[in-house]
């Protein structure tokens, strides 16, 4: 089989969960004999090679916009232009030119499906509506969280303009997956959508050798962008509560954001007990979660929470939240912690009682590493995902068989 993965945010640039899980399953494609393609539109200030191969994963990436250097002066400039001005630079010239890419990357690779994620940053930024044409091949739509689907869940105000990009990209479709249970319903009442949505869960590779004890002693990791929906101000608030408690304690903090804005919220007591990391690498990610006594993420909306399965799959006793798909993933008081991210003092007795009670981080962390390895195993889940491709590959050229006739 060969598959196209869409994608503008492939690694190793800067990327988030959707280039990551990409990634994984197209390894995992080409580890199990298929072959696995990816293209993206990328903005110049990516950086990257425009080809390169990846484990055998052949990735492209296109470019759009002007050639700036990161955190040039004229880059700042560019960014802040107006949508219709960045239309009549390059956008839909680009995107044309990308379309033509793709129809050729179908014909002269044999593509037999292309999935595209619900979130495409090109989309987001360019300010056009980009009409995804016919292909030749079924195009699978894999719900990772849409910007309608964030905004509707943090209840802040919807761009029309980015709404029907979405809602036509559901509706272009030829079938879509959801990573979970939650967003599928979501979507379903979002977009009307009427097809079956399929749910297939973001998985991660099993860790081999994982340690669940001689861990760091009252060591706390948050990872993830440093924005409202994440939950790390409710956490920097129910941090205070926590080292109050146990002034010994400390709190890692590892990803992008406005530290300076985040800092006014700890108290002056608390303070030093907290670390702003910024972003690491994945190498440097595991070996941060393998060593702490927890990790938590007291998230408003997910779709997922890879970050969460991530910390479970090397052992790291987790909290959770309550919200989306958090009791798709955690299972309260077996194989973690799941709290609500309104709740300042639930957050904080959470952290303090995982603290306090070694017994019960051994029971978080060895019932965690089992339900990655029974329900978040990648190379469990790329078998799910090639039945499903099949599925939908032969109901297409059933589809196309019949409408010749």
């Amino acid at each position: 089989m060969n598959v196209l993965f869409i994608c503008d945010e492939y690694p190793p640039g800067k990327n988030g969960g959707i280039g990551t899980m990409v990634q994984l399953l197209a390894r995992e494609l080409v580890k199990n004999g298929h072959c696995a393609f990816v293209s993206g539109l990328y903005e110049f200030s990516y950086g990257q090679k425009d080809y390169e191969e990846d484990f055998g994963v052949k990735v492209w990436r296109l470019r759009f916009g002007l050639n700036f250097k990161e955190d040039s002066f004229l880059l700042k400039i560019y960014r802040r232009i107006p949508n219709w001005l960045k239309r009549n630079l390059n956008g839909q010239a680009a995107f044309k030119k990308y379309i033509n890419f793709i129809e050729d990357l179908i014909e002269q690779k044999r593509i037999d499906i292309i999935e595209i994620p619900d979130w495409n940053t090109f989309a987001v930024n360019i300010g056009f509506m980009p009409i995804w044409p016919s292909f030749r091949v079924p195009l699978v739509v894999k719900s990772h969280g849409s910007y309608t689907y964030f905004q509707n869940e943090l209840n802040e105000p919807i761009k029309p303009i980015l709404n029907l990009i979405d809602k036509n990209l559901f509706s272009r479709a030829d079938a879509v997956i959801s990573v979970s249970q939650y967003t599928a319903i979501k979507n379903k009442e979002l977009f009307g959508i009427e097809k079956e949505i399929k749910v297939l869960y973001n998985s991660v590779q099993i860790q081999e050798h994982v340690h669940c004890e001689n861990r760091l002693k009252q060591t706390v990791i948050f990872t993830g962008s440093l924005v409202r929906k994440k939950g790390i101000f409710q956490l920097l608030k129910a941090w205070n509560i926590v080292n109050a408690k146990l002034p010994d304690s400390e709190l890692i903090v590892l990803g992008k954001g406005k530290v300076k804005q985040l800092k006014k919220i700890i108290g002056n007591t608390a303070l030093n007990s907290v670390k702003f990391m910024g972003h690491v690498n994945r190498d440097q990610l595991f070996e941060r979660l393998s060593q702490a006594t927890l990790a938590v993420f007291p998230s408003y909306s997910e779709t997922f929470g890879l970050m969460c399965v991530e910390a479970m799959s090397v052992g790291c006793p987790v909290i959770y939240t309550k919200k989306s798909c958090g009791p798709e993933i955690v299972d309260d008081g077996l194989n973690g912690y799941l709290v609500d991210p309104d709740n300042v003092g639930e957050i904080a007795d959470a952290i303090i009682k995982l603290i306090c009670d070694s017994e019960l981080q051994k029971n978080f962390s060895e019932n965690g590493i089992e339900t990655v390895r029974v329900k978040f195993n990648i190379s469990e889940s790329v078998f799910q995902h090639i039945e499903y491709y099949s599925d939908i590959i032969s109901k297409f050229k059933k589809t196309l068989s019949d409408n010749a006739n």
